[in-house]
């Protein structure tokens, strides 16, 4: 598998931007160790902590909850990318995510949010929701 062209490197991650590592460091994992990447999408946050454990926050960082590894290697680091719901591996979470919009009205449905994880093989993963996690 190929990595995602956009998708930051661990080596990024280390020296990137001021956000990123404010972002990064802005709340606590329950491993108590920091977290080397973050990603949001409206209440719903995932981090990874620097053992590698991913962690779950479905109430904006308040509280957390580990995530069963269901990757192969070690998690690295961790995005979110917003596609449209024609992804068939995403379908019916996207469909959750439009469910309140009127057919006809023309607008157009809201994509939904879509997390990434890159392992240490170089491989990514993709979630909808953050719990269940399937190679890209």
């Amino acid at each position: 598998m190929s990595q995602s062209k956009n998708f930051p490197t661990p080596r990024k991650l280390k020296s990137g931007g001021l956000v990123a590592a404010l972002m990064a460091h802005s709340f606590h994992l329950p491993s108590g160790l920091p977290a080397v990447s973050e990603a949001s999408a409206g209440h719903l946050m995932v981090a990874i902590d620097q053992a590698g454990t991913l962690f779950l926050s479905e109430d904006s960082g308040s509280t957390w909850e580990p995530v069963t590894q269901q990757w192969t290697g070690r998690a690295v680091a961790v995005r979110r990318q917003a596609t449209g719901s024609g992804n068939a591996a995403t379908a019916p979470a996207a469909e959750a995510e439009t469910a309140g919009n009127t057919a006809g009205t023309g607008t157009a449905p809201r994509p939904a949010a879509i997390f990434e994880i890159l392992n240490d093989q170089s491989q990514v993963w993709v979630s909808a929701d953050g719990k269940v996690w399937a190679v890209k």
